[in-house]
């Protein structure tokens, strides 16, 4: 498996006799494609974010919202009011 380069900077090239945009940390090729190999001074390796070889967790684990069948949760239940609707002025008591 080759190494991934991404651009350092905006260019325009000429890869294969067409005029080829390369656009700054945007655009990426493989360490061994020709046009890398044309235009060396261009590339620098791919900074990987989240990496599968590291320590740390790829992403968080996800809370479900619902119980699954058959498990039980413990939450209270919501408290009930007998307050009837807000009417102005209500926040000034």
């Amino acid at each position: 498996m080759s190494l991934i380069l991404v651009a350092k900077t905006n260019a325009l090239i000429v890869y294969e006799g067409r005029r080829i945009v390369v656009k700054g940390k945007i655009t990426t090729a493989h360490e061994d494609h020709p046009i890398v190999r044309a235009h060396p001074d261009l590339w620098e390796p791919q900074k990987i974010d989240f990496s599968t070889a590291s320590s740390e967790p790829v992403s968080a684990p996800v809370e479900t919202a619902t119980a699954a069948p058959g498990e039980r949760r413990s939450v209270s239940s919501a408290r009930t009011t007998r307050r009837g609707p807000r009417t102005k002025g209500d926040d000034d008591k």
